[in-house]
């Protein structure tokens, strides 16, 4: 979870305003679906997961928040 910011968490949680991204919520995080066509509302933090993401082949993604840190990702601090 790190790799998004704290704000973002907060729209994934509400699953608002976040439009035609997929989520489910688990016990310490989200699967969240990559979408193929990316919305200009999306944030820039999510994108750049996306595009990893995509780079990577994966059509899923797991936020945990007791999951290592990727290297290649941005990592930002929650309150």
């Amino acid at each position: 979870t790190s790799h998004i910011t704290q704000a973002t968490s907060e729209q994934l949680v509400l699953l608002d305003p976040i439009k035609s991204i997929y989520v489910a919520p688990h016990d310490f995080g989200w699967f969240v679906y990559v979408p193929d066509d990316i919305e200009p509302d999306t944030p820039p933090d999510l994108v750049k997961v996306f595009e990893y993401a995509r780079r990577n082949k994966c059509s899923w993604i797991k936020f945990d928040c007791d999951a290592a840190v990727d290297e290649e990702l941005p990592v930002y601090e929650w309150n």
